[in-house]
C-alpha cells in the first residue's frame, strides 16, 4: 500500500492522532446507551431528536465529532460468569433452571441469534502546536502535560454538556485509555472475541496505535477493496439522503439481521455566518440572472425562495449546518459473501426514502474514506465525500442505537432485551441489598417472571420468605423441601404475634404487636378515642410483658443472670463503641454474631463487666427496662404471652386510671380475636408453625379476602413475624422477602409508613424487601406511598390494565418518558401463539449512575432448553 495510514499514541485517556509538533487531534470517546424507541411511539423519537438537535447546535466551531455504531454477538464472558457461579449452585432446581437458561443462550449464541449494539461518540479538536522556542526536552515534555491537563478540565465539560443535551433516559460514561484501546484493536481487527481481547491483549504505552491495535498490513485488490485482518472490506457512503428524513428511519440499518458491519458518521459544523453570505450571494446573483433573462424560470424563483428561507433559518439559529461524512464498513472472509452483505446493506440504505450510497472501488477513495472513520480521527483532511447537511437531517442520520444489556457484567440473572441482546438482573449491587417493585396488570406475566427470577438468582439468597395467594411460587418452595404455610380461618396453625422470637424485645416489635392490637378494635369512628384506645393496649401489653418477664426470671435465676450480663454489655458496648446513628438492636445484633464467632476482643470486653456494674445496670430506672428486655432472647416459644392472656388482664384487671366501661368494651373486641373466637387459634396460641427453614412460604388463598379486617391483621402478623425472623439471623447472610400483594398493608391506617419503615429496616439486615403491585389505584392516595416507591431502586414494570392508572405510576416513580410508552405497548403472554410465548416488562433501575431502563423478555422456552 502505498499511502500509510494514520497514526498516534493512547495517552492518558484520549487518542492522539499525529504528532504533537503538527496539529496532532485528540480525541476521547464516550459510550452512549440510548433507550430503545422502536416501540415507545412518536412522543419518544421526537424528542429523542429534538435531544440529538439540542447537542449539535451546542458543538463549538473548533469541536469535531464522531459517532461509530458497530454490533457484534459476543457475550462469552457474561455466560462464563453465568455458568461459573451455576456451578456453585447447592440447590439441584435451581442449578437445573439456571443450567437450562445457560444452554439457552448459548445455543442462541452459537447460531449468532443474539446481537449486542454498541455507540461511541468521539469529541475531536486539533493541539495547537505553539511550544515554547527554546524549551529543552523537559520543557517540552511539561509544556504538552499541561496542555493534556487542560484538556481533562475541557473534556469533563464536554461531558456534562453531552449528559445535559441527551437527558437522563441516556446513559453516558468517558471511556479510560483500556477502553480506547480495546475499542481501536476491535476497530482494526473486527473478527476478534472482545472479551478474549479484553482478557489477552497486551497494549504499550511506548509504541504507537498501529504497532498496538494493526495485526496485518491493509491491502487493496483489483476492485479497490481492502484485505486486512484475514478479511475483505467494503464501504458504502452515503451519497444522496433523499427528499426527506424522519426519525428512526436509521432502524432500517441497524436493525438488520447481520453483526459484520459498522457505522461511521464524522460531522464537521460549519460556520453559520459564512454560510449565510453564501446563500445570500448566490441568491443576489439568481435575482441579477432573473433581472435579465427574457424568459422567467420557475426553478430559479423556488431555488432564490429556498436560499432565502434557509438564511432565515440560519440567522434566526433555527437550524445549523454540517459537513457530514457517513460511511458503512462491511467484511467477511469470502469476496461473495462480502457482495452479498454489501448488496442487502445497500438495499437497507435505499429503503430509507430512496436515499442512495456509493460503493467505493477506487483504491484512493477507500483507503482515504477508511482512514477518515479512525476512531476519533475527525480531522482527516480528505473530504471529498462529505455532504453539507441541516442538523435536523443530522440527527435522523445518526444510528442513535444500542443495546439494552441491564446490569450484564455482575448478572444474577438472564434475560433477553427487546432487540435481542442479552440482559443482567441482579438485587445485590456493590454489596448492597436492593429494593426491588414489580408493577404490572393482571395476567401480564408478573408472577412467571419473578418465579424465574426466583430460580436464577436463588444461590444468591440464605434465605426466602414469600407471603402470597394464588401459588405461583409453591414450586420454588417444594423445591427447597418446604411445604406452604396455608393461613385461613379456624385452621390449626397459630402464629402468636406477642413472640419475639428469640430476639430482645425492641421498640419496632412492640410497636407490631401494638399495632396489630389496634387493628383488631377496628376503627371505632372518633379519633381521641383510638388514641385512647391504642395507648390502653401499649399500656397492657407492656404489663403482659412484665409479667412473663418476671416469671422467667424468678424460674431461671442463672440465665437471667446471663441475660442481664449481655444486656449491660450491650449498653456499653453500644455507648463506647458505636455511632450515635445506630440503635441498641443494633448493638444486640453486632455483639450477638461476633460472640457467635467466639470473637475474642467481645468474649474479653464481657469477662471485664463486673458484677457492680450489672446490678447498677438493672437498677438505674434509666437502663432496668433494657435489662428486664433483653430477657426475651432466652425465652422457648411457651414461654411468651398470648393474646388471650392479654384479652383477660383487660377484662379482670383494669388500671384505676383507665375508663372502666372502654377498657371492657375494648377487651370485647379482642375476644373475636382468641382462640375461642371467629379466627380460631390463628392469633392466639404459641407459634406452632418453623420459620427456619430455607423457604418460608405463607400462602393466603383460603383467607377470606372479603373479610377487610382479617386480611389486615393476617398481612400485618406475617411482617412482623418476618421481622422478627430477620433481624435475629446473621447479618452476614443474604435474605429476601417477597409480598405478593403490597396493597394489603399498605391499605392499613398508618400502612404505608410501616411498609417504609420495614423496607429500610430490612436493608440494614442484608434483606431484600421485593413487592408485587398490581393496583396502583387502590394506594395511590395514601400518604406516604410515594416516597415508599420513590426509596424502591429498581423495578419490573409490565403491561397494565389502566392507562391512566399507569401515568400516574410512571410519574410517581420517575420512568423515563420513553419507557412509558415502550410498556404501554407491551403485549400480554395470553394473546400469543402456545409455543411462542414470553413475558415483557421495563427493568428500571436506579441503583446504576446514571439510572437505566429497558424491556426485558423471558421467553417461556428458556427453561425448557
Amino acid at each position: 500500500m502505498n499511502r500509510h495510514p494514520p497514526n498516534g499514541y493512547f495517552i492518558n485517556d484520549f487518542i492522539v492522532w499525529g504528532a504533537f509538533k503538527k496539529n496532532a487531534t485528540i480525541t476521547r470517546g464516550f459510550v452512549i446507551t440510548p433507550p430503545d424507541l422502536r416501540g415507545a411511539g412518536d412522543a419518544a423519537a421526537a424528542k429523542c431528536h429534538e435531544d440529538i438537535v439540542k447537542y449539535l447546535q451546542s458543538i463549538a466551531l473548533n469541536i469535531r465529532v464522531q459517532f461509530q455504531w458497530c454490533c457484534n454477538a459476543d457475550y462469552s464472558k457474561a455466560l462464563d460468569a453465568y455458568e461459573a457461579a451455576t456451578a456453585k449452585a447447592k440447590n439441584p432446581a435451581e442449578k437445573k433452571v439456571r443450567e437450562s437458561t445457560a444452554r439457552y443462550f448459548r445455543r442462541m449464541l452459537k447460531e449468532k441469534q443474539l446481537r449486542r449494539e454498541h455507540l461511541v461518540l468521539f469529541v475531536s479538536q486539533q493541539i495547537e502546536s505553539a511550544p515554547p522556542t527554546l524549551a529543552g526536552k523537559e520543557g517540552l515534555k511539561s509544556y504538552y502535560r499541561a496542555i493534556l491537563k487542560q484538556f481533562e478540565n475541557q473534556y469533563d465539560q464536554h461531558y456534562n454538556e453531552i449528559k445535559l443535551a441527551f437527558g437522563d433516559g441516556v446513559n453516558v460514561e468517558p471511556m479510560n485509555k483500556r477502553a480506547h484501546q480495546l475499542h481501536t484493536y476491535l476497530f482494526f481487527n473486527p473478527n476478534s472475541n472482545e472479551w478474549l481481547a479484553d482478557a489477552n491483549v497486551q497494549f504499550n504505552d511506548r509504541i504507537s496505535i498501529a504497532r498496538n491495535c494493526m495485526t496485518s498490513d491493509i491491502n487493496t485488490d483489483h476492485i479497490g477493496r481492502m484485505y486486512m485482518d484475514g478479511h475483505y472490506h467494503g464501504l458504502l457512503i452515503l451519497q444522496n439522503i433523499g427528499s426527506q428524513t424522519y426519525e428512526g428511519m436509521i432502524n432500517n440499518l441497524t436493525k438488520t439481521s447481520l453483526l459484520n458491519y459498522q457505522i461511521t458518521v464524522n460531522l464537521q459544523p460549519l460556520d453559520t455566518y459564512q454560510i449565510m453570505m453564501r446563500e445570500e450571494t448566490e441568491a443576489q446573483e439568481l435575482e441579477s440572472q432573473g433581472r435579465t433573462a427574457t424568459t422567467t424560470s420557475q426553478i430559479r424563483e423556488d431555488t432564490i425562495k429556498r436560499k432565502r428561507h434557509a438564511v432565515s433559518q440560519l440567522g434566526e439559529g433555527h437550524t445549523r449546518l454540517f459537513s457530514t461524512l457517513f460511511v458503512v464498513r462491511v467484511w467477511n472472509t469470502d469476496e461473495s459473501k462480502l457482495a452479498a452483505d454489501m448488496s442487502a446493506l445497500k438495499q437497507a440504505i435505499t429503503s430509507i426514502k430512496s436515499a442512495r450510497a456509493y460503493d467505493t472501488h477506487l483504491e484512493v477513495t477507500t483507503l482515504e474514506t477508511f482512514f477518515a472513520t479512525f476512531p476519533g480521527n475527525c480531522f482527516h483532511p480528505y473530504d471529498a465525500r462529505d455532504k453539507e447537511l441541516a442538523d435536523e437531517h443530522v440527527a435522523n442520520l445518526i444510528p442513535f442505537s444500542a443495546s439494552f444489556t441491564g446490569d450484564l457484567a455482575n448478572a444474577q440473572a438472564l434475560w433477553l432485551s427487546s432487540d435481542r441482546a442479552l440482559c443482567g438482573v441482579r438485587f445485590i449491587v456493590n454489596g448492597l441489598v436492593q429494593s426491588t417493585g414489580v408493577a404490572g396488570g393482571s395476567r401480564s406475566g408478573k408472577s412467571v417472571k419473578y418465579n424465574n427470577l426466583l430460580y436464577q438468582t436463588g444461590p444468591y439468597f440464605d434465605y426466602d420468605v414469600m407471603v402470597e395467594e394464588g401459588a405461583s411460587h409453591t414450586n420454588y418452595t417444594t423445591d427447597h423441601g418446604e411445604k406452604p404455610i396455608v393461613i385461613q380461618k379456624s385452621g390449626n396453625i397459630s402464629i402468636n404475634y406477642l413472640d419475639t422470637m428469640g430476639a430482645p424485645l425492641d421498640p419496632e416489635h412492640l410497636a407490631y404487636a401494638i399495632s396489630l392490637a389496634t387493628h383488631f378494635a377496628g376503627d371505632s369512628g372518633d379519633a381521641r378515642l383510638n388514641t385512647r384506645r391504642r395507648a390502653y393496649l401499649a399500656y397492657y401489653i407492656n404489663i403482659c410483658y412484665r409479667e412473663a418477664q418476671e416469671e422467667w426470671a424468678r424460674k431461671n435465676p442463672e440465665a437471667n443472670r446471663a441475660s442481664q450480663r449481655e444486656a449491660t454489655a450491650i449498653h456499653l458496648w453500644h455507648r463506647q463503641r458505636m455511632t450515635p446513628d445506630d440503635t441498641l438492636f443494633d448493638a444486640y445484633v453486632h455483639l450477638r454474631d461476633r460472640i457467635a464467632a467466639n470473637d475474642g476482643e467481645v468474649l474479653e470486653f464481657m469477662s471485664k463487666i463486673s458484677e457492680a456494674e450489672i446490678t447498677h445496670f438493672i437498677k438505674d430506672p434509666q437502663t432496668a427496662h433494657l435489662a428486664e428486655r433483653h430477657a426475651f432472647s432466652k425465652f422457648t416459644t411457651e414461654q411468651y404471652p398470648l393474646h388471650s392472656e392479654l384479652t383477660e388482664l383487660l377484662r379482670l384487671r383494669p388500671g384505676t386510671e383507665h375508663d372502666s366501661g372502654e377498657v371492657a368494651e375494648l377487651a370485647s373486641l379482642m375476644d373475636n380475636w382468641c382462640a375461642t373466637g371467629e379466627y380460631g387459634p390463628l392469633f392466639d396460641g404459641y407459634t406452632n408453625r418453623r420459620f427456619d427453614g430455607r423457604v418460608v412460604h405463607f400462602e393466603l388463598a383460603k383467607a377470606d379476602n372479603n373479610d377487610l379486617a382479617l386480611r389486615g391483621a393476617i398481612a400485618l402478623n406475617i411482617t412482623g413475624r418476618i421481622r422478627q425472623r430477620i433481624v435475629t439471623m446473621p447479618r452476614k447472610l443474604v435474605k429476601r422477602f417477597t409480598m405478593e400483594e403490597l396493597a394489603r398493608i399498605v391499605q392499613m391506617p398508618g400502612g404505608a409508613k410501616l411498609a417504609l419503615e420495614l423496607s429500610a429496616q430490612l436493608a440494614k439486615y442484608n434483606c431484600v424487601f421485593a413487592f408485587i403491585l398490581q393496583d396502583f389505584a387502590q394506594i395511590a392516595h395514601i400518604e406516604g406511598v410515594s416516597t415508599l416507591l420513590n426509596n424502591t431502586r429498581q423495578w419490573l414494570i409490565t403491561r397494565h390494565d389502566d392507562a391512566k392508572e399507569f401515568k400516574e405510576f410512571a410519574a410517581r416513580i420517575q420512568l423515563p418518558d420513553g419507557m412509558r410508552d415502550s410498556v404501554e405497548k407491551l403485549p400480554i403472554p395470553l394473546n400469543m401463539p402456545p409455543n411462542k410465548r414470553y413475558s415483557s416488562a421495563c427493568y428500571f433501575s436506579r441503583s446504576a449512575i446514571p439510572p437505566i431502563s429497558g424491556i426485558t423478555q423471558y421467553s417461556f422456552d428458556q427453561n425448557a432448553a
